[in-house]
């Protein structure tokens, strides 16, 4: 089990497949992607790799999907599923809000570089 516990690209190509809009459905995926950021923040103790599965969890789910609602529903789902262990949620949020906003500035890039950014 030498990359159970590491952001792989197997796990990447799984966690989008699994939380990736439009296939799945948003409130069962921030459900599920709160559960699995819960688990990494309790299971995995290098902290490079908590945070980089952090972000996959967060890219993932916000692939397809519109950005603001999304982090809204993710937010939420953290806070709940961390209710009984509020000490990291700050920490965590504000690692989601970063990885959040990084992938927005990266579709933003995306759209003003497209042939029809100008049309």
């Amino acid at each position: 089990m030498a990359d159970g516990k590491k952001p792989t690209p197997e796990k990447s190509h799984i966690l989008h497949a699994m939380l990736q809009g439009p296939e799945s459905e948003l409130n069962s995926a921030s459900r599920l992607a709160a559960d699995f950021i819960h688990r990494t923040w309790l299971e995995v103790s290098d902290e490079t790799d908590r945070f980089q599965l952090i972000d996959l969890v967060t890219n993932s789910l916000l692939t397809g999907r519109d950005r603001e609602h999304a982090m809204s529903l993710l937010r939420a789902a953290i806070k709940t599923r961390f209710s009984s262990y509020q000490r990291p949620v700050a920490v965590i949020l504000a690692r989601v809000e970063v990885c959040g906003q990084l992938q927005s500035d990266a579709d933003g890039q995306e759209e003003s570089s497209s042939p029809r950014a100008g049309l």
